[in-house]
Order: structure tokens, then sequence, then C-alpha cells
């Protein structure tokens, strides 16, 4: 059923959140074989994700069957999201067309995007692309408020909080969706520094 090597890793993983719900695993005696290895990167929020799907899906108690099933179909639904995001970037860019052609572009290019997102190849990679997405919709959106709304230190100090509100929103999403990348792959922090 599953393509390649990590997979099965992100399939076991899955099934330990599923048992030790919401925690994943911190160790795994079968990455670094035969000493194992601490799970660093692998191991974040897709697993969660993808464990919370598959408890929703099988109301509380999933069967085997379940967690492969919505393991091996994670990957297209987190490739479909994508095009949310970068649907508005392309809107904020080039207009409505600009979304259209965004959308029409990462639907058809013959990308490792396309071939990370096949079912079968349950793998963080797809969840990358959402969430940086995600994260850059959010910076951008902050940094047009902060244009809009010129936004002084000494409004911070005085705390009038009121005249800062959407800008200090929109960065708060921002981070929050930088955190939500991160949380999916770690040494995202390079691609940001």
């Amino acid at each position: 059923l599953y393509r390649g090597n990590d997979p099965y890793y992100h399939y076991r993983s899955t099934n330990f959140v599923i048992e030790n719900y919401p925690f994943t695993m911190p160790f795994d005696p079968w990455t670094g074989f035969d000493v194992g290895n601490r799970v660093g990167q692998f191991g974040t929020i897709f697993d969660q994700m993808v464990a919370t799907a598959a408890l929703v899906v099988g109301l509380g108690s999933p069967s085997q069957e379940t967690v492969v099933l919505t393991t091996l179909f994670a990957a297209p639904v987190f490739a479909t999201l994508c095009a949310i995001p970068m649907y508005y970037i392309g809107k904020r860019l080039g207009g409505r067309f600009g979304g259209i052609v965004s959308v029409m572009f990462v639907a058809l290019a013959p990308d490792s995007l396309l071939a990370q997102s096949l079912a079968g190849t349950p793998d963080h990679q797809v969840a990358e692309a959402l969430f940086l997405g995600l994260s850059v919709l959010g910076l951008m959106i902050a940094l047009r408020a902060a244009e809009r709304e010129l936004p002084a230190y000494e409004l911070l100090v005085e705390r009038e909080f009121g005249l800062l509100r959407r800008t200090l929103g929109w960065s708060l999403i921002a981070g929050v969706a930088f955190g939500a990348y991160l949380w999916v792959w770690p040494p995202a922090v390079w691609l940001y520094g």
C-alpha cells in the first residue's frame, strides 16, 4: 500500500498517537537500528493531525483499516488544501486572475508536490507546503496591516492597543501559522532565518 520507507514510519507514529493521544512518539527503536534514536524532527503535528482524523472517522476507536485508509489519503487532502493559501497569495499579488493562475500552477505543475501527494505516500512534505503557504499568507497580511496602520512604539508604551488591533491580530495569526509550520518540520527555521 505504501510507497517508500517514510510512510511506514508515519503509520507507526500515527498508531502511537492514537494509543497515547495527543502525545507523539519520543523514541523510535526502529530508527537508527539496532539502538534506536530520539525522534527529533519527525513525529510532529502531521502525525497528530492524521491520528485526529482517524479518531474522528473511527468515532474514537479506529480500526487498523481506518488508520491505514486515513494515512493513505492524508497527503492528497493536504495537497488539496494547499490551493487555499495559494489562491489568496496569488490574489494579493495579481488580483483574482493571479489567484486562479496560482492554484492552476500548483494543481497542474509536474513537480515534487505532485509526486509527494499521491495516495499511499503519507509524509510530512505536503503538510510542509500547506503550512508554509499559510505562514507566508499570514505574514503578507500582517505586513499589509502594519503598512496601513503605521504602528509606532509609542502606541505600545501608552498601551493604545485599540489602534494596533489589526496589526497585532494579524501578526499573531502569522506567528501561529509559522509556529505550526515549525511544528510540522522544525528545520524550517533555516528557511525563515
